[in-house]
């Protein structure tokens, strides 16, 4: 297992990870509606198979070309992929929350969750957790906490 500084540091990575995978999906979807709306729509008489022949409109759509089919279908590949590398991130992030919900000191657990869930600076930390707390000191029983084996 990784060390726990290791760990918690990752978590923020992983925040800018989902934030940019959740940018790229919203980009692949604006690209593939601007695709859907170059659908072609058309009507076109026709009449019933069988007998008694009755004549009727029939809506025929589809992309114009080979090309905007093509791409359309790169699209929805490429969102399969990025989505999957979304559902990763989303474990590893869930796997790290886990962890911090696993430390059985609930001072050093609040220092960890501000510091690298919530992402606070020490000093934002010290303010949070208040009583006289000074930023060295909150920085201090964290790397004790990580000393412990």
């Amino acid at each position: 297992m990784q060390d726990k500084r290791a760990i918690f540091e990752r978590y923020q990575k992983l925040k800018m990870e989902r934030k940019r995978l959740n940018d790229r999906i919203e980009d692949l979807l604006a690209e593939r509606d601007e695709i859907q709306s170059r659908i072609a729509v058309d009507s076109v008489m026709a009449s019933d198979q069988d007998y008694p022949y009755v004549e009727h409109i029939s809506k025929v759509e589809g992309l114009e070309t080979v090309d905007d089919k093509f791409e359309n279908h790169i699209i929805n590949m490429e969102l399969r992929r990025v989505r999957k590398m979304q559902d990763a991130t989303d474990e590893a992030l869930a796997e790290i929350r886990g962890v911090v919900d696993a430390i059985d000191d609930e001072y050093i657990k609040s220092i960890v969750t501000y510091r690298f869930i919530k992402g606070m600076s020490w000093r934002q930390v010290a303010f949070r957790i208040g009583s006289g707390i000074t930023e060295s000191g909150v920085r201090m029983a964290y790397n004790r906490f990580l000393e412990k084996k």
